[in-house]
């Protein structure tokens, strides 16, 4: 869904909780799969993301309390803390803002 689309940050639009389209590369994957344990390595090779980048996304969004992170046998896994229905609220914010940031832009070229 967010292949070939930029990755930088769209300033002004999300205020609230600092959305990247990497972090909504990562909200989408954690709604396919709600109850996964992944690695920042499962992310980043399934969405075709730079590691470093992703692991400083998933430090933010641990810092929201949207994942957690635990660790087994010395390897680092996160999980969603957040409902389905919360994420897709996030996720559906997240889409509007960016919606409406693009309508913005379009109308500031014309």
């Amino acid at each position: 869904m967010t292949e070939g689309v930029e990755s930088e940050v769209l300033s002004g639009v999300y205020g609230n909780y600092g959305h990247s389209l990497n972090i909504l590369r990562v909200l989408l994957f954690c709604m396919k799969y709600p109850k996964l344990k992944f690695t920042a390595e499962c992310i980043a090779v399934n969405q075709g993301m730079d590691r470093v980048v992703l692991e400083k996304e998933i430090e933010g969004l641990i810092s929201q309390g949207i994942l957690g992170r635990k660790s087994d046998a010395g390897i680092t896994y996160y999980c969603l803390n957040r409902t389905q229905q919360e994420l897709t609220e996030l996720t559906e914010e997240f889409l509007r803002d960016w919606h409406l940031h693009e309508i913005g832009v379009r109308a500031g070229r014309d």
